[in-house]
């Protein structure tokens, strides 16, 4: 018993001095099969036969960053279907399919524990341990192989808590600069679908209900950034 409390210590000592660590090794953990199995890992998806080759149509040479793909019927307009997306187009563009699949689950699956972990720790006041296992289990809970539908549960919870990292020190560049990156990524990794009505509900909700801003300035923040 003895020892087992002393392994105990040891850990809550580290997760409290390195929560950054622990959540490395949560991220690490969650997206394991990714990391290491490459190309060989599952992709388990019910519609991949209408979904994955318009992804696959970014690799060919002649279509770089196109919104033209060749496969579905006699051809689709990328545009039209909404998965048009730049930050789609050129991971598949750039890197190989297999590779560009894997690191679009990765980055909103890391996206999503850090945002988790950081509003659990910032405005919901929990500690070290309850904020690293929230994470945990947000990134957990939601994850599928379909990153073009989850990649928006992904960074939701990242945006808000750079936005409200803003609100609170409206004259940061450094602020500005995440606001506008995190904006970038969740507009440009995600399906109109997917984006209008839920992420501005979600917005609205969260800072009129759970941080309840009341400055004008803040508010005209938040709808730039909603509408933008």
């Amino acid at each position: 018993m003895k020892y087992y409390q002393n392994v105990r210590s040891k850990i809550l000592v580290t997760v409290v001095s390195s929560p950054f660590l622990f959540l490395g090794i949560i991220i690490f953990w969650i997206s394991f099969q990714f990391l290491f199995i490459g190309k060989f890992s599952p992709v388990i998806a019910h519609d991949n036969i209408s979904v994955i080759p318009y992804f696959l149509a970014f690799t060919a040479n002649d279509m770089p960053i196109a919104s033209w793909t060749p496969f579905p019927a006699t051809g689709t307009d990328m545009l039209a279907t909404g998965y048009a997306n730049l930050i789609y187009k050129a991971a598949f563009s750039l890197l190989p399919s297999w590779a560009a699949y894997q690191i679009l689950i990765i980055l909103h699956i890391t996206a999503g524990v850090i945002g988790v972990y950081g509003l659990s720790r910032k405005v919901m006041g929990l500690d070290q341990i309850a904020g690293i296992f929230a994470g945990f289990a947000y990134g957990a809970l939601y994850l599928r192989e379909f990153f073009f539908l989850t990649s928006t549960a992904g960074y939701l919870p990242f945006t808000i808590l750079v936005l409200s990292y803003l609100l609170d020190d409206k004259y940061s560049l450094k602020c500005w600069v995440g606001l506008i990156i995190a904006g970038f990524i969740i507009s440009h990794a995600s399906y109109a679908s997917r984006l209008i009505p839920w992420p501005a509900a979600a917005y609205i909700l969260w800072f009129f209900l759970v941080e309840r801003r009341h400055r004008f300035l803040d508010w005209a923040i938040i709808a730039l950034f909603t509408l933008a």
